[in-house]
C-alpha cells in the first residue's frame, strides 16, 4: 500500500511529478471555504468537484450520481480513476466551466458575477424559488445555456443560496477567472513528509500473514477517507492507495 497526496499527487521519491496541478494559494482557501460545502463529495450538484483543481478543469454533468429508479448499473465517475485527462471526461458526457476561449464566458466567471449583480435580501427568509431538498432538480447549465439561466433564475448565482462572497474575495475569484483560472504545478513532499510517507508505507507493506492482515483491515476502513498528519512541519492530507509497484517506483 502507498500514500499518495490527498486530491492525487503520488508522494514516492522518484515518483514523477506528473502534470499534477493545484489551486493558486490566493485561491485555494476561498474555495475551500466557500465552494466545497457543497461541492466537495461524489454527489456535488452537476458533479462539479471543486476539491481537486482537476475536478474544475473536468466540468459538469447533467447525470446524476445517485439514481434510485434506474434498473442498470450505472458507468462510474469518479474523479481521477474513471477517465484521467479533460478530453476523457469530455467523452464521456462532461462539459466545460472554463471557457476555452474569453474567459468572462465562462460558467465559473458568470456564476460569480450573477451573485454579485444579484445579491440575496439583506433580511427575511429567501425567496421560494430555492430548493433545498435532497430530490430537487439539479440546474446544470451548459456554456450556451447560462443566458437562459441568468434571466430565469437571476438569484441563484454562486454560492447558491448563501451570502456573497466578500468584495475582496469576489474580486480575488472572479479576476482569476476572468484571466482563465489557471492552475499551479503542485509542490513536491516536504523532507518531514517523506519521511512520514516512508515510515506508513514501512508499516502498511510488512509480509507476515499477522501485518498483511492487519493492512487490509485498515486499507478497506480507510480507502475513502483521508488522514491528515498534523505532527509535521508542513502538515497535510494524504490518502492510503493499492499499487502493485513497490515504494520507490511511480504508482
Amino acid at each position: 500500500m502507498r500514500f499518495w497526496k490527498f486530491l492525487g499527487l503520488a508522494l514516492t521519491a522518484s515518483a514523477p511529478l506528473q502534470a499534477a496541478q493545484d489551486y493558486p494559494a490566493e485561491i485555494k482557501p476561498i474555495v475551500e471555504q466557500r465552494c466545497m460545502v457543497c461541492h466537495g463529495c461524489y454527489d456535488a450538484p452537476c458533479q462539479l468537484k471543486l476539491d481537486a483543481y482537476e475536478g474544475l478543469k473536468r466540468g459538469a454533468s447533467k447525470d446524476l450520481v445517485y439514481e434510485g429508479s434506474r434498473i442498470k448499473t450505472a458507468q462510474p465517475s469518479r474523479l481521477h480513476y474513471d477517465a484521467h485527462s479533460v478530453a476523457e471526461w469530455r467523452e464521456r458526457g462532461f462539459y466545460p466551466v472554463l471557457s476555452e476561449q474569453e474567459a468572462r464566458d465562462s460558467t465559473l466567471y458568470r456564476m460569480l458575477q450573477l451573485k454579485k449583480d444579484h445579491p440575496l435580501p439583506a433580511t427575511g427568509v429567501l425567496p421560494d424559488s430555492f430548493d433545498f431538498s435532497l430530490a430537487r432538480d439539479q440546474q446544470c447549465p451548459k456554456p450556451e445555456e447560462m443566458a437562459t439561466y441568468e434571466q430565469e433564475k437571476p438569484l441563484w448565482g454562486m454560492p447558491y443560496g448563501l451570502p456573497g462572497l466578500p468584495d475582496s474575495e469576489f474580486k480575488t475569484l472572479s479576476d482569476w477567472a476572468a484571466s482563465g483560472a489557471q492552475g499551479v504545478v503542485r509542490a513536491e513532499p516536504s523532507a518531514s513528509q517523506q519521511a512520514a510517507i516512508e515510515e506508513w508505507e514501512a508499516f502498511l507493506n510488512g509480509t507476515s500473514n499477522k501485518e498483511q492482515l492487519m493492512a487490509r483491515y485498515i486499507y478497506e476502513h480507510l480507502y475513502i477517507g483521508a488522514l491528515y498528519f498534523d505532527h509535521l512541519d508542513e502538515p497535510g492530507f494524504f490518502e492510503v492507495v493499492r499499487s502493485s509497484t513497490p515504494t520507490g517506483q511511480p504508482i
